[in-house]
């Protein structure tokens, strides 16, 4: 299980004038992942993840939604 909040924010400014924003995002992260052993020939992963990058500026969010499912098969 993973949980995390991040942010960030740049500035510029040149001489003596005032900075000015001109970045600003703050993220949103929430992901758990398993594995499982079905058998000694076969074992399973599954991840779910949900993910939110939002941009201050632009007033945008871009979401990531992710379900992945593997497996994998060992022959002796």
């Amino acid at each position: 299980f993973e949980f995390g909040l991040e942010g960030e924010k740049k500035g510029s400014a040149t001489g003596d004038a005032a900075r000015a924003t001109i970045a600003q995002t703050s993220r949103i992260k929430l992901s758990t992942s398993g594995t499982y052993k079905f058998s000694d020939s076969f074992s399973g992963r599954a991840l779910i993840r949900l993910e939110n990058n939002r941009n201050e500026l632009t007033d945008k969010t871009r979401k990531v939604r992710e379900v992945s499912l593997s497996g994998t098969l060992f022959f002796r």
